[in-house]
């Protein structure tokens, strides 16, 4: 039960909710309790513009260079080869986590790195929505009795399937009556609907079932909690250029062409981790320089989606375009390995980053940072040796991450931007005005949402001193890291007895 003098908070997270949007569903006005939350909002700031590098940085209070999770992927320097990151990459607790460490009771819906759940006590952990191969939940009979059947539905009609799972959210709510003093719930709404149906960006009607249904859960949220939080992990928008990364690494003799394409991209991962079959099609770097330079690029792209549906009805399985030409991973000397990781990798002891630097800066459309000038931490050296993101705010995004054997694509392009949302709605109002029209970094998020239920924050919390001004009285501090490795060390031990019987048995 909650303790007594402790105030209930929830945290509401919707994946990609552009800090722009918020003028969207204003006028739109068929949102009211979400936009109670959206009132008190500000910018947050997202680098990289990635889901499995900001919610982390969102859930823990610390950048990638002290959690460790930096994309999709992890880049091993010495062999080169990626593989998908998971929970045990993490090196720094989550904000449920944290509360266990506290003997706070809570649930956690959907944490990031969702796979694989690791136990703690007081915690309900559910996984079940965005990369996990095997959808669960801590302890087994949440997901049991509220999720079974309904993320299948997932595979079809995506709007009803996210509108009963926000039912399903709000019975598990409803009966659990408020035991669990803590709520942390994520939704990979509209960050999917975007990508898939671009329409929305410009009318929030076009998935009008899909946010009602959201903000009936915003008003259970307000109606039962003391504190609430609002919080995206990116934006989203429109693009009129790509910059490919890689072809400027090519032009200036970094990147080598492989003679076989043996590379498997994110979706081809992503899909075989949950047994689907992947077809990989290939668009000859000719056809998609032409198809650049005659700006038809959101066309294909809009016949390449017709296909891939029609071929998944008729299969099972998904269609992967492969655009451009494959890059030699071994024998280049740097190169940016796939497009999320927003980064460039420097192998060869014979490059010197500065020069790199000094290159991509040469090229307009882009914001470049060394790594150290974003990030520190002692796992700073996992993530790129170089920083990239597209200059948003003048229409430039990073195009593929393969050669495409041109620099800029003049295009209609919708992906990622740095901009997400952070709102507030509490009791006592101690925080809706230091956040409103403010612009803060991503790690601001855990801190605020930790002060607001009275527990100790991380000692290794990107931003103490903001934190001690925006919470009232004192704020203390706790080191939580050693506490999770001991957490992931008995959960690796397990997994390896686990394995084991199942060898023996088989």
């Amino acid at each position: 039960m909650v303790s007594a003098g402790m105030k209930t908070t929830a945290v509401l997270g919707l994946d990609a909710l552009p800090y722009w949007y918020i003028g969207k569903l204003r006028e739109w006005g068929q949102t009211p309790h979400l936009n109670k939350l959206l009132e008190n909002a500000g910018a947050l700031e997202c680098i990289p513009p990635i889901t499995p590098s900001s919610w982390p940085s969102i859930m823990t209070g610390v950048n990638p260079g002290k959690h460790g999770v930096f994309s999709f992927h992890h880049v091993d320097r010495a062999s080169r080869q990626r593989r998908l990151v998971s929970s045990l990459d993490l090196e720094h607790p989550r904000v449920h986590e944290i509360l266990s460490f506290n003997g706070i009771e809570n649930i956690m819906v959907n944490p990031i790195p969702d796979y694989p759940i690791i136990p703690v006590k007081k915690s309900v952990i559910i996984s079940n929505m965005f990369f996990t191969p095997r959808p669960s939940s801590h302890p087994r009979e949440y997901y049991e009795r509220y999720f079974r059947g309904v993320e299948g539905l997932g595979e079809g009609n995506y709007k009803e399937f996210i509108v009963k799972y926000v039912g399903a959210i709000e019975d598990m709510l409803v009966e659990d009556n408020g035991r669990h003093g803590f709520v942390w719930l994520t939704l990979n709404f509209p960050d999917h609907e975007f990508h898939k149906n671009p329409r929305l960006l410009d009318n929030p009607a076009v998935s009008a079932e899909v946010w009602r249904g959201i903000d009936r859960l915003a008003k259970y949220l307000l109606d039962n909690f003391d504190n609430v939080f609002l919080v995206s992990d990116h934006g989203f928008r429109f693009f009129n250029f790509r910059v490919s990364i890689n072809d400027i690494l090519y032009n200036h003799g970094f990147v080598v062409l492989a003679k076989k394409d043996e590379e498997v991209a994110l979706h081809d991962a992503l899909a075989q981790q949950k047994g689907i079959r992947t077809r990989r099609v290939r668009v000859p770097a000719k056809l998609y320089r032409l198809v650049a330079r005659l700006g038809l690029e959101p066309q294909a792209r809009r016949v390449f989606r017709f296909v891939a549906r029609l071929y998944s009805r008729l299969t099972g399985g998904e269609l992967v375009p492969r655009t451009g030409m494959p890059i030699d991973y071994h024998r280049s000397k740097a190169y940016m390995p796939e497009s999320g990781m927003y980064g460039v990798y420097i192998f060869d002891d014979d490059v010197g980053r500065d020069e790199v630097y000094r290159i991509l800066r040469e090229y307009k459309g882009l914001r470049i940072w060394k790594t150290e000038e974003l990030f520190s931490g002692p796992f700073t050296g996992r993530g790129p040796d170089i920083v990239v993101v597209g200059d948003h705010e003048r229409g430039y995004s990073l195009g593929p991450a393969r050669v495409v054997g041109t620099i800029y694509v003049k295009t209609k392009y919708h992906t990622h931007d740095l901009w997400g949302v952070f709102g507030a709605r509490t009791s006592d109002g101690f925080l809706e005005e230091s956040i409103r029209g403010g612009l803060f970094r991503n790690t601001i998020v855990a801190p605020l949402v930790l002060c607001s239920t009275g527990v100790p924050v991380s000692r290794h919390s990107d931003d103490l001193e903001l934190i001690e001004k925006m919470c009232p009285g004192r704020v203390e501090t706790a080191v939580y890291t050693g506490k999770f490795q001991v957490v992931k060390s008995i959960f690796k031990a397990r997994q390896k007895i686990t394995s084991r019987k199942r060898m023996v048995n088989s």
